[in-house]
């Protein structure tokens, strides 16, 4: 290692040092004034079940003294809390602590991920516009699996990487990565489909690199843990219930977002009373167990998607377009105690005329609209950063098969993120290879003014 990549090292680890200091600064803080600020609707959940591990040893949900199988939720996350409950106790303080490390953590590989596919400056770039991502900020603060999902993720991708790179430890690096997607999908099911195109590319520059029968090899191994851990899942649920689903929650999010949505374009109703319209659309539906409810609700909304494919799309374009350009601001400040208005400054371009705009933001609200024009240009950065280098990898840029790779990843949580109700938090995932590609396009692009200027 130069010396450049030393210097680099010890920038990131003051850079850690600082982040890890002031994230447990502000959990420390939030949590003495208003503990309940870390929570979500979600989080009762998950901490129900970790209770529940930790009493009785199972995963399940009860009713009273009637114990059912758990089917919703996936039991990464809350395996993780019941951990931390069992050694600390029922106390979400600490497991809160764990998740500002992890999060600190996650810049090991996404560094790691920068500096073998570009170099220490990239790695260090990335690390330090990663670190200014205010929702990864409220991510590691709520007790949601959101940081501890991208911290598995970034180690996945940096196995990824490395199998791609190296020519000596393929089986291993492969096994392990199998392993790390698998891992990270029963934390969150969102990358259940992941393994698909993942199988496809690494089998196909497994081939070309080293022949047919060691690239099927290698693919088996990153498909072995997958259906040992997550298929082992699947068959539980088989045996337990009789669904072989991973979740139920795909046909329950159906229901509340894509199938609500169309009905309330259809008939011109608020999302709310389009849920209930859904609802009264499938018959008997309070009879149904929870299985069967997913499993109409999946129907339902499919059969909505067939019939009014227009909406369907509009909804998709529309969540898309939210997720990945509402910065998303407000919900950290409210976080931090802020009272910033409930409508953002970007829809309010259209709702409001030009005069109630301005006296709106410019004069009542000019802090709060000022934070919108930081976190908006902050996206705007790393959009454009992250273009440069596609457009460079296009071109033919060095160790394509794994830049292609986190491009891809990013390209796959963007389209299954998006919908109809969609937030800036679903956008976590993404944002630290958009920082690494953000961070390796800004880093080419002033390294060309250089040259041309000398």
């Amino acid at each position: 290692m130069g010396a450049s990549g030393v210097s680099c090292l010890a920038a990131l680890g003051v850079l850690l040092a600082v982040l890890l200091f002031g994230r447990l600064a502000v959990l420390s803080a939030t949590y003495e004034h208003n503990p309940g600020r870390t929570l979500a609707p979600d989080s009762t959940e998950y901490d129900r079940l970790a209770e529940v591990i930790v009493d009785h040893n199972r995963f399940a949900t009860f009713n009273g003294d009637r114990a059912s199988p758990e089917l919703i939720r996936t039991p990464g996350y809350p395996l993780f809390l019941a951990a931390v409950y069992r050694v600390f106790g029922k106390d979400r303080f600490p497991a809160l602590v764990i998740q500002v490390v992890l999060s600190v953590l996650t810049f090991v590989p996404l560094y790691w991920i920068g500096s073998s596919l570009w170099s220490p400056q990239v790695g260090l770039t990335a690390a330090v516009i990663y670190a200014l991502d205010y929702i990864a900020l409220l991510g590691s603060q709520m007790l949601l699996s959101d940081s501890l999902y991208v911290f598995a993720l970034m180690i996945a991708l940096a196995l990824g990487v490395a199998a791609l790179l190296n020519d000596r430890r393929h089986r291993t690096l492969a096994l392990l990565f199998g392993f790390a997607l698998a891992i990270m999908t029963l934390i969150r099911p969102v990358s259940y489909y992941l393994i698909i195109p993942i199988a496809i590319a690494f089998g196909w520059v497994f081939w070309q690199r080293l022949g047919w029968k060691r690239a099927l090899g290698l693919v088996t191994l990153i498909l072995l843990p997958w259906l040992i851990i997550v298929g082992g899942w699947q068959a539980r649920n088989h045996v337990v219930a009789g669904t072989s689903e991973l979740s139920l929650i795909q046909g329950f999010n159906l229901m509340r977002y894509q199938g609500a949505y169309i009905i309330a374009r259809r008939d011109n109703l608020s999302l709310y009373e389009a849920r209930e319209v859904f609802n009264a659309e499938i018959e008997n539906l309070a009879a149904l167990n929870l299985v069967d409810k997913a499993e109409a609700y999946t129907d339902k909304a499919m059969e909505l998607v067939k019939d009014y494919p227009h909406y369907a799309v509009a909804g998709q374009v529309r969540g898309t377009a939210q997720l990945m350009l509402v910065p998303g601001e407000a919900d950290v400040l409210r976080y931090l105690g802020g009272n910033p208005p409930q409508s953002g400054a970007a829809g309010d371009v259209f709702r409001l005329s030009s005069r109630d705009y301005i006296e709106k933001w410019f004069v009542q609200n000019g802090m709060y609209f000022g934070a919108f024009l930081l976190a908006a240009g902050y996206l705007i950065f790393i959009y454009l950063g992250s273009g440069i280098t596609v457009v460079n990898v296009i071109r033919g840029e060095a160790d394509r098969a794994a830049k292609i790779f986190l491009i891809g990843v990013v390209l796959y949580f963007i389209a299954i993120s998006g919908g109809p109700e969609t937030y800036a938090r679903l956008r976590m995932p993404v944002m630290p290879v958009l920082s690494l590609l953000a961070a390796a396009g800004w880093c080419h692009l002033l390294a060309g003014r250089r040259e041309s200027a000398v």
